[in-house]
């Protein structure tokens, strides 16, 4: 009995080991084929220039190129201690080098161009799709009561002409009655069909755009159009599963406490891939989804790696094997990747994602099942040369999860040129003449001596100029003048000349790019009027509607449509039907932003009735181009009502509201009269109050003098003693100008001439 049981459990284990020796050949015989595709991704990128295309880009978004790369640490250009043109390379010295001076107008306009377009084209009030219903003809037709022949007549089949009971003709009042009841229900059928479509495809896409906002998406479309405006090709992958944590307080129906729950939901994302990681098939041509895989690059360190063993549908003995073996690279390297190369980095892993058809037999060897016969759309994950995990795509379509935007296409290549590949020639020129000036600067900062040797000797026996230098003449000179054989000479500047040369390259570089400088905040050549401002955003208005239909047909369009292929395989019933993307939000977006200085000229015709513009649409529209919400300064619901109200009253009788006019005028005269005669009491108080003010002073003044002993004399006198002095004093004044004057008055007012100045009243 011991002896079977032991047969039978050494053929089990037999069995065993021959179904995992089976399963590792088929891994092994996997692994090696899609490294042969990887292989052939790599190469196709390596021979098509794409990278070395990138990498120039980047060096001179920068700011770097041959001249100054001697002055850069790091992958990209962190600067040294010094700023560029002070550092001269190694072993060289400041005399034998120009300048390398790098004046960056590259990163600007990349910059620009990238806010400009992202401003428009992800705003956060909008957004650039939308969801409708396939239409119907058929039924939108009868919804409006408009039916065709064919329809009418089916109509009229069902209208029974004979009564069934009697076999009497029915009266043709009563068919009539019977067509309208049957025409009446197909109207109130076919409304409902479309309105239940339209609702549908409203909740399809709210659920969309929640997916949107939960990962971001406007925030890694913005990094896709960074990269398609620096090196050309922005890359935008989704949806693609990601557990989420939701964070919840819900209450306790039995106890009625709160308590924080957490739920795990596997929700669709978008993310923004680097387009240097990405390895399309070498045969794709113009379209990567053209060719039949896409491999996908990316880095993991030992922890993470480490973590994939107790992650669900990862293959844990090809991990730990991985593991032991340490990193492997493929042999395509990007810059920077030398350090991550470095043999003493024992840490980083590169791992690789392949989307593509595989062989039934192949998946179902590493525990995939699968149905049909024909090769599976299946992702692979593979780490050194070992495939990890292998799964069906998480869609029943064959599309691969990748969007690709170029900024400008290049004909027979998916990869696209951008703004940094566009102003390259005008950087080059303007680098050039910059140089040049700065060249010109140093010679020109000091003259150039030619001296005769052996006739003339500087007193130090150093010939280095400076300040008080003492030169000496040789007694055995035969010269009659130090200039025979010491000259000064200085060399032109030539900057007016040169600086045409970087002038002429800033404009190449608005009109190779389409981007004038008003895209960026500034006026340049463009008349300082609203006319001028207009026809130079216009004429840029072109290359925003360009990109604009790029992005739609290239990233709008495609991610969309797979966002609802997985409502369509995951999401819930009320979610789902037969749904066309819009992707006319992007190009209304532009006309939109366009439109916006408009909208503000448009203000005189709103108050005119005759041009039957709606004010409150105007000025909702209006706060919207100044990125305002109109709710924010818009009625309230129960305070419109209350307005709308008032005017459904209607007018009144004309005599009523003359009457009502009259008292109003009454009541404003008694109140203006009133106020009058109150202000008129005022004035004449202070009016009275200064005059016995006036006359309190002047009893007071004159109770002085008499105190102080003066005369007894009267209020005339004294007034008429004062006028004749001051008659007197202005004539002598008159009569000093004059050579024949007569003395009127004694000093101190005296004639000029009678005595010297300062002695009148002593002579």
């Amino acid at each position: 009995m011991a002896t079977r049981n032991n047969t039978a459990r050494a053929t089990k284990e037999d069995e065993v080991s021959r179904a995992q020796e089976l399963r590792s050949q088929k891994l092994q015989a996997l692994s090696t084929t899609i490294k042969d595709k990887r292989k052939d991704a790599i190469d196709g990128r390596n021979n098509s220039g794409i990278d070395k295309q990138w990498k120039e880009d980047i060096e001179f978004y920068e700011g770097i190129d041959d001249a100054n790369r001697a002055e850069m640490t790091g992958d990209f250009g962190a600067y040294t201690s010094k700023p560029p043109g002070q550092i001269m390379p190694e072993g060289e010295s400041d005399d034998s080098d120009g300048s390398t001076v790098f004046l960056n107008i590259t990163r600007p306009y990349c910059d620009a161009a990238a806010a400009r377009i992202g401003d428009m084209l992800m705003p956060t009030d909008d957004r650039a799709f939308g969801i409708k219903p396939t239409p119907v003809p058929e039924l939108e037709n009868m919804a409006k009561g408009q039916l065709s022949i064919e329809t009418k007549k089916a109509m009229l089949a069902q209208v029974p002409t004979m009564d069934p009971q009697t076999g009497a003709p029915i009266p043709a009042e009563q068919q009539q009655g019977e067509l309208s009841k049957i025409l009446q229900d197909s109207i109130r059928q076919a409304e409902i069909v479309m309105e239940e479509a339209k609702g549908r495809s409203k909740k399809a896409q709210d659920r969309i755009d929640d997916w949107h906002v939960e990962c971001q998406y406007h925030s890694e479309v913005r990094r896709v159009i960074d990269d398609a405006a620096k090196i050309g090709t922005g890359v935008l992958k989704g949806p693609v599963p990601s557990r989420q944590k939701h964070r919840q307080v819900r209450r306790d129906p039995q106890t009625g406490n709160l308590t924080l729950v957490v739920d795990t939901k596997i929700n669709p994302i978008s993310k923004r891939i680097d387009p240097r990681n990405l390895f399309p098939d070498a045969a794709c041509g113009d379209n990567i989804h053209n060719g039949s895989h896409v491999f996908e690059r990316d880095y993991l360190s030992r922890k993470r790696i480490e973590e994939l063993k107790e992650t669900p549908g990862y293959l844990k003995d090809q991990i730990e094997a991985v593991l032991a073996e340490g990193p492997k690279w493929a042999g395509h390297e990007l810059p920077g990747d030398e350090n991550k190369r470095d043999p003493n980095n024992k840490d980083l892993f590169e791992i690789w994602y392949f989307h593509g058809n595989i062989n039934k037999e192949d998946l179902e060897a590493i525990g995939c099942s699968c149905e049909g016969d024909k090769p599976v759309n299946a992702i692979l994950t593979l780490v050194n040369e070992r495939v990890v995990k292998a799964a069906r795509s998480h869609l029943d379509s064959d599309d691969f999860p990748y969007d690709v935007m170029n900024w400008q296409q290049v004909s027979g290549r998916w990869a696209g040129i951008g703004v940094s590949r566009q102003i390259r020639t005008p950087q080059r020129l303007i680098n050039a003449g910059a140089r040049n000036v700065m060249d010109n600067a140093g010679l020109t900062a000091g003259p150039q001596i030619v001296l005769k040797v052996g006739t003339i000797e500087p007193q130090d026996g150093n010939y280095t100029i400076h300040g008080r230098k003492v030169w000496i003449i040789n007694e055995d000179a035969d010269i009659q003048d130090v200039k025979q054989v010491f000259g000064v000479f200085n060399i032109e500047a030539r900057q007016e000349e040169l600086m045409r040369i970087v002038e002429f390259g800033l404009k190449m570089a608005e009109d190779v790019t389409g981007l004038p400088l008003l895209l960026q905040g500034q006026q340049g050549d463009a008349p300082d009027t609203l006319g001028g401002t207009k026809i130079v955003n216009d004429n840029a208005s072109t290359v925003l509607r360009r990109l604009a239909k790029l992005f739609d047909d290239f990233i709008t369009v495609p991610h969309v449509r797979r966002y609802y292929a997985w409502i369509m395989q995951y999401g819930e019933e009320a979610e789902k039907g037969d749904y066309t993307i819009d992707a006319r939000g992007s190009s209304a977006l532009v006309e939109r932003d366009l439109q916006n200085q408009a909208i503000i000229q448009m203000g005189q015709l709103v108050t005119n009735p005759a041009f039957g513009i709606n004010p409150r649409k105007w000025v909702v529209q209006y706060f919207k181009s100044q990125r305002l919400d109109p709710k924010e300064f818009q009625y309230t619901e129960d305070e419109q009502k209350k307005l709308d109200e008032m005017a459904q009253q209607g007018p009144t009788d004309p005599r009523v509201a003359v009457a009502q006019l009259r008292v109003e005028a009454e009541d404003r005269w008694n109140k203006m009269d009133a106020q009058l005669t109150q202000q008129l009491a005022l004035v004449e108080q202070r009016f009275e109050a200064n005059e016995n003010a006036k006359d309190r002073m002047l009893e007071a003044w004159i109770q002085q003098m008499q105190q102080a002993g003066s005369k007894s004399v009267s209020l005339d006198t004294l007034k008429a003693r004062l006028a004749d002095t001051a008659i007197k004093s202005r004539l002598q004044r008159e009569l000093s100008q004059q050579k024949n004057m007569q003395q009127t008055m004694k000093p101190p007012a005296e004639p000029r001439g009678k005595a010297p100045p300062g002695q009148a009243f002593a002579k």
